[in-house]
C-alpha cells in the first residue's frame, strides 16, 4: 500500500491552492529481519501526515510470524491519537490469549513503530517457537505410545509449524475520517487456522478518536431487507442459487432476525461496510460474510453523528 496524507478537515481548503513538494525517503533494514521504507510525498501544508510503514518477518522450522504495520507520524493530537488506540490493538492481538497475557507490552510509548515491530516481532516469534517445540515433542511422545500399543512401527511426525501473520493497513482516508484494519492468522498445529480482525476502524479526524456510532441497535429489525439482500449477494458467490428464500439455510443464527455485525460497520467509498467474523452467522467454511450498503440505502438508519462525520 502506498504511503497517502492525512488531512485534518480545517486543512482542506487550504490544500486545492497549494503546489506539491516530493521528497523520497530511505529503505533499509533494521535489528533481526526488520525492514523499514518511507517514501514521503508532502503537500505544502503544516498539517498534512505520512504514513510509515514497517515489517518483521522471520521463520525457521517450528515458527513462522509476520507483521506488516502502518500508521500515521507526526506529534499532533489526531496521529498521536491514532497510533496510540492502534498500538493498543496491536498488543491485545500479540500479547493477550483470552486475559492471560503472554507477552509484556511495549513500554516505549508511540512515536516509534520501528521500535514496537521489532519489540513485538521478536517477542512474538520467542513466543510462539517455544509453544511449537514443545507441541512437537507432545506429539512425538504421545505418537510413540500410541504405535507401541498397536505394535508398529513408530514414525516421527512432521513439525506442524505455527505461524501468525498480522496486518495492519489504511484502507480509507478523507477529510473528515480515516479507517484502518487489523487482520491476524494464526495457525496453531489444529486443522486450521483462524483469522481475527477488525476489518475497518473508523477514526474521526476532528480528534482522533475512534468514531462507532454509525447505527442504533434498536434499527435492526427495520434494516432487515437491506441485510439480508446484501449476505444474499455474498453467499451467491459460493452458491448461484440462494435466494432470500433460502439465505437462512445458510446462516446459523437462533432467529430469522439477523444481528449487525459485532464489530462496528465501517465507511468506503461506496457506501458503509458490514463484515462479520468467523462463526458470527454462519460456518467457518463460509469465510467473513461482507457486504456493502450503498449510502443512499443507508442513511435512514445512520445517527446524526455519522450523518455529519460522512458529510451526508
Amino acid at each position: 500500500m502506498k504511503p497517502f496524507y492525512f488531512f485534518l478537515a480545517l486543512a482542506v481548503s487550504a490544500v486545492a491552492s497549494c503546489g506539491n513538494k516530493k521528497a523520497t525517503g530511505v529503505s533499509g533494514t533494521v535489528g533481526d529481519s526488520l525492514t523499514v521504507t518511507d517514501s514521503v510525498t508532502v503537500e505544502a501544508v503544516p498539517t498534512a501526515h505520512v504514513i510509515t510503514k514497517s515489517e518483521y518477518k522471520k521463520h525457521d522450522k517450528y515458527c513462522d510470524v509476520s507483521l506488516e504495520v502502518e500508521w500515521p507520524e507526526g506529534n499532533d493530537i489526531v496521529p498521536t491519537a491514532i497510533r496510540k488506540d492502534l498500538l493498543k490493538r496491536i498488543d491485545s492481538y500479540l500479547a493477550l490469549e483470552g486475559n492471560t497475557r503472554c507477552i509484556a507490552a511495549y513500554k516505549k510509548g508511540d512515536a516509534s513503530l520501528q521500535e514496537a515491530v521489532t519489540y513485538y516481532g521478536t517477542q512474538t516469534f520467542k513466543q510462539l517457537s517455544e509453544e511449537s517445540a514443545e507441541n512437537h515433542e507432545i506429539r512425538i511422545e504421545t505418537g510413540r505410545e500410541y504405535a507401541e500399543q498397536q505394535g508398529e512401527e513408530f514414525e516421527i511426525p512432521e513439525i506442524a509449524t505455527f505461524s501468525i501473520d498480522l496486518e495492519v493497513d489504511k484502507e480509507h482516508d478523507t477529510e473528515r475520517y480515516c479507517v484502518f484494519s487489523i487482520e491476524k492468522y494464526y495457525y496453531s498445529g489444529g486443522a486450521h487456522g483462524m483469522t481475527f480482525c477488525n476489518a475497518g476502524i473508523t477514526y474521526n479526524k476532528a480528534d482522533g478518536k475512534v468514531f462507532d456510532k454509525f447505527i442504533e441497535p434498536s434499527v435492526v429489525k427495520a434494516m432487515q431487507p437491506l441485510i439480508r439482500k446484501g449476505l444474499v449477494e455474498y453467499f451467491s458467490e459460493q452458491d448461484p442459487n440462494v435466494t432470500n428464500a433460502t439465505l437462512n439455510d445458510m446462516l446459523q443464527i437462533e432467529s430469522n432476525t439477523i444481528p449487525l455485525p459485532s464489530d462496528t460497520p465501517y465507511p468506503s467509498e461506496e457506501g458503509l461496510v458490514f463484515c462479520y467474523a468467523h462463526y458470527e452467522i454462519a460456518c467457518y467454511a463460509a469465510g467473513r460474510p461482507t457486504f456493502c450498503i450503498p449510502y443512499s440505502k443507508v442513511k435512514p438508519y445512520l445517527t446524526a453523528e455519522a450523518i455529519a462525520l460522512l458529510g451526508l
